[in-house]
């Protein structure tokens, strides 16, 4: 039984936080339906104040096991955490292992359509809201290197600041999380849909700047790696060893060395991302046109890959965790 959730995240009200919900209780209905009293503790805004609070309810308190919760966000606690106590700690969500399970790719699955239409005449897509440190990197490189005005680039500001960079085209926000409206960083959160179908329908390469700069080791992504996929996009991913790892994990196939036949830049190299972009942009709208229908059967096996993933999941999930004890 669930004795106890610390969960100082969103609140209850939000969708995508009742998907979470919906995932959890499920998946750890063996554990709740057994006579283990059973601990959450849900990483999404998780800090050192809260870890403190945590720490002194765990000691003053009667529990069996915990259960650490990564899905909204990347992971902020792991189980080295809370290695005083002599009691199995569990994780699930953005994990290496049975136990991983991505929310955002059943987020995509459930509210985006594959969209398979093009009509290429731009080589490049960045899109980002939140200005995280290595999204406001890549576009200060991009400017310097003079690329961003060649594709449709995007960079929210600060909360309860302008824009940076906006693209042409409406995007609706949506109430499906917290703080998603234009006005917290001169971007509405559009999660749920590839934007304005006009745009996404224009370019050749979908850049992914993920919320984790290093996705292979927190092994965090959000429904932005799967935008491409579901779009029907080649994508890069701006991270660490270029997502490799994280992409094959789950059964897709990156395109990080799909581009040697006009650069030898090894792009799981971050630093070789714009200089690699510049390449691509010196190329005309006949490449970009030739090399998608060249990638198309990559593009449609990540796409069914996709599908099998979110299947495979759903099934792990309605068949439930294993009790460790």
């Amino acid at each position: 039984m669930i004795t106890h959730y610390h969960d100082y995240g969103w609140g209850p009200q939000w969708p995508i936080k009742q998907i979470e919900q919906e995932i959890v209780d499920q998946y750890l209905a063996p554990l709740i339906q057994s006579d283990q009293r059973v601990i959450l503790i849900n990483s999404t805004w998780y800090g050192r104040e809260r870890h403190d609070h945590t720490m002194l309810w765990l000691q003053q308190s009667s529990w069996d096991i915990v259960v650490l919760v990564s899905m909204i966000d990347a992971p902020i606690p792991d189980t080295s955490w809370f290695q005083q106590f002599d009691r199995p700690i569990m994780t699930i969500g953005s994990v290496p292992g049975a136990c991983y399970i991505s929310l955002w790719a059943e987020i995509v699955a459930r509210y985006i359509s594959p969209y398979q239409e093009h009509a290429i005449d731009l080589p490049f897509m960045c899109l980002n809201r939140k200005p995280h440190w290595h999204r406001v990197k890549l576009y200060e490189q991009m400017l310097h290197k003079g690329v961003a005005d060649q594709g449709l680039v995007s960079l929210g500001g600060s909360p309860g600041s302008p824009a940076v960079c906006t693209v042409p085209g409406s995007i609706c926000s949506n109430d499906l999380a917290p703080n998603g409206a234009q006005h917290h960083h001169g971007i509405p959160n559009d999660i749920v849909s590839l934007g304005d179908l006009a745009n996404w329908s224009r370019h050749f390469l979908n850049i992914v700047t993920e919320t984790v700069f290093d996705v292979d080791d927190k092994y965090f992504v959000s429904e932005k790696i799967f935008k491409p996929i579901v779009g029907s996009r080649p994508f890069l991913v701006y991270a660490a060893g270029g997502a490799e790892r994280w992409c094959r994990d789950q059964g897709f196939e990156p395109y990080l060395d799909d581009f040697r036949d006009i650069s030898d830049l090894d792009l799981r190299d971050a630093a070789n991302l714009v200089p690699f972009l510049e390449v691509l942009c010196g190329q005309d709208i006949v490449y970009w046109q030739r090399k998608y229908l060249d990638l198309l059967p990559k593009i449609q096996y990540n796409l069914q890959r996709f599908h099998e993933f979110v299947a495979e999941q759903r099934h792990r999930i309605q068949k439930g965790i294993s009790c460790p004890i």
